[in-house]
């Protein structure tokens, strides 16, 4: 796929106006580990390109996480990776300004391999009165938008390890897509299990070598860098203070039940998604949802619009009949139109990346004042203001996915169903009312799954 050569030794790089995708593969062998703010190159590879034993990368990030106990970094570099683009291209030129041991380091970050952050958070020693999904939400939020001093936001992936060994990854999007990261976890899952676990006796025997592997990254900061890393934390520690985590993880509806009626679990999902919105505001908005297009070569996404005349009608008869016969023929109906929206959408029959294909290439020739009227319709602005976005994740070795919501006004909402359970990871900016959505989704959930057991 082509996706994948995006996955290992890239970066995403700050520039004014565009960023652009820089993958170096040529001769290296180190990945870049994050504790405590502070970045360590560590060579994984030997001199022949052979992985180095397990038994020896265990020892490394053991001595790393445990041993090493260095202060936090005073002014760890991560904030600026999270901070808005533009300024973050300004403060990169002023840091490799400084000095050629700057943009060597910053070298040695772009170029690695991969990136693991290694954090002190432990899920284990939470209350044990806590729910599954209160527990699930803890964690979750750990990984969407935590602890951006021990992050590089710019690199494909961040793989995040908290101290109990809880694993999650957080994505770039720019270089790819979920598929590319789903088929990597699955590997590791798969890989994990059919070597089993290492020999931890073995540690002591080549913990006296660690550190040949392992070259702290320290940069030179001017007054004027670290000022602008304070305004880069305040940035970030304001946005962070406004976005909200919310869970919804229950039984009541799984795949297993829906084989038994031959309805989409993805359709019913999506349908639970809009009776929660619909009960809240007795209204129906523009709702995304991301499709694969991954079976062209180059593909990416394109958008599927699960609100449809089908939908609309069947959420608006559970307010006005009782005729349960009624709601299940209109209940298999959307279903039905939702797998339809689903096969077009994959197979390149969708509008939305054409519409914006069209309309970039006005842009790109200076023709941004003469768009064609479609694109300043109403209609087609509300399209594009998406209240819910949303996006699933189709792997039975993750717990749970999650972005932030596109809109001030809107919600990110990723969402599962696997053969025992359902979820929803729900973010937003309006607290009370994440807490008012996750409610109406345990509602309509409920709701779906007694029609169909009916």
């Amino acid at each position: 796929m082509s996706q994948y050569h995006r996955l290992f030794n890239s970066t995403r790089i700050p520039k004014n106006d565009c960023d652009i995708l820089v993958t170096i593969k040529e001769n290296i062998r180190h990945i870049i580990v994050i504790k405590n703010g502070h970045c360590y190159k560590v060579n994984i590879l030997d001199k022949n390109g052979q992985l180095l034993p397990a038994e020896k990368i265990a020892s490394i990030m053991k001595y790393l996480y445990e041993d090493l106990n260095e202060e936090g970094n005073k002014y760890p570099l991560g904030y600026f990776t999270a901070d808005k683009r533009d300024r973050w291209a300004l403060v990169r030129e002023q840091i490799e300004a400084i000095s050629e041991h700057n943009k060597q380091m910053l070298k040695e970050i772009d170029s690695a391999i991969m990136l693991i952050c290694l954090d002190d958070d432990d899920p284990s020693k939470l209350s044990k009165s806590l729910s599954k999904a209160q527990r699930s939400e803890y964690i979750s939020g750990k990984y969407l938008c935590n602890n951006a001093s021990n992050r590089w936001y710019d690199k494909s992936f961040n793989m995040i390890m908290l101290s109990d060994g809880t694993l999650g990854l957080h994505c770039e999007h720019a270089w790819g897509d979920g598929v590319a990261l789903l088929r990597f976890c699955n590997d590791i899952h798969k890989d994990v299990n059919e070597h089993g676990k290492i020999n931890s006796s073995n540690y002591q025997l080549i913990k006296s070598s660690t550190h040949d592997c392992i070259e702290k990254l320290e940069f030179n900061l001017n007054d004027k860098l670290i000022n602008e890393y304070h305004m880069s934390k305040k940035n970030y520690d304001e946005f962070i203070s406004k976005l909200n985590v919310n869970i919804y993880q229950e039984s009541v509806l799984s795949k297993n039940l829906l084989k038994k009626s031959a309805l989409s679990p993805d359709a019913i999902m999506q349908l639970g998604i809009q009776m929660s919105y619909y009960k809240m505001h007795h209204r129906f908005v523009s709702t995304y949802e991301s499709c694969s297009t991954a079976v062209y070569k180059h593909g990416r996404t394109e958008t599927i619009r699960p609100v449809t005349n089908e939908t609309k009608h069947f959420i608006e008869t559970l307010t006005k009949s009782n005729d349960e016969n009624l709601k299940k023929t209109l209940l298999k109906k959307s279903s039905d139109k939702h797998q339809q929206l689903i096969k077009e959408a994959a197979t390149g029959e969708g509008f939305d990346r054409h519409l914006f294909a069209l309309k970039y290439l006005q842009q790109i020739e200076n023709q941004e004042k003469n768009l064609h009227p479609i694109y300043t319709d109403k209609s087609y602005q509300l399209m594009n203001h998406t209240i819910l976005s949303t996006s699933t994740v189709a792997s039975k070795h993750i717990a749970a996915g999650g972005f932030g919501p596109v809109v001030n006004d809107g919600y990110g909402i990723g969402y599962l169903i696997d053969d025992d359970q359902c979820g929803l990871l729900v973010t937003s900016y309006m607290k009370n009312e994440l807490t008012d959505f996750i409610q109406a989704a345990n509602e309509s959930y409920k709701e779906l799954a007694n029609i169909i057991r009916e």
